[in-house]
């Protein structure tokens, strides 16, 4: 027995025959990636379900990782591959109680800090135009990093005084 595995293993699995091996494993991924990522370029905007293909392709890691400290409900994936003057934009969406939001809101803050964003100053009128655009928030931050883009977060009531809906937008 110990002889025929010896000869099996001599006869097939020679560097040559490794080497074509590990040749057509790597074409084959390599094309399996091209596709993921064609088909999801060819959907411009997507809402992936957490652990799917599209999830992984079409997220940042910095949106899919965000904390979720408190939160009431899952989360909710938006991306964009842009298009026109539409950039492209990884987000993630929760709702979180009042009495948790001062716990999230500090630990999305920390994580972004970790990450290396700077939260970035707004003028009044800049802000007055985030307002004219989506409505009353309750809190509208941005993160900036020459290496990350820009991240945005947002917080506008459901329930004003109950519950509150948090968006954290990543513009690559």
């Amino acid at each position: 027995m110990i002889a025929f595995v010896g000869r099996f293993l001599r006869l097939h699995f020679r560097p040559r025959v490794l080497g074509i091996a590990l040749g057509v494993v790597a074409c084959a991924s390599l094309a399996l990636w091209v596709s993921a990522w064609l088909f999801l370029i060819s959907q411009e905007d997507f809402t992936p379900k957490r652990g799917t293909l599209t999830y992984y392709l079409g997220i940042s890691s910095l949106v899919r990782g965000a904390p979720a400290v408190g939160v009431a409900t899952e989360p909710e994936y938006f991306g964009t591959v842009g298009d026109g003057n539409k950039q492209p934009r990884s987000e993630v969406s929760f709702e979180v109680a009042r009495n948790d939001m001062g716990r999230f809101v500090a630990a999305v803050n920390a994580y972004l800090l970790q990450n290396g964003l700077q939260e970035r100053a707004l003028e009044p009128s800049e802000l007055e135009a985030v307002r004219a655009h989506n409505g009353y928030f309750a809190r509208y931050a941005e993160y900036a990093s020459v290496a990350d883009g820009v991240v945005v977060v947002m917080v506008q009531p459901v329930r004003p005084g109950v519950l509150y809906s948090v968006t954290v937008s990543h513009y690559e």
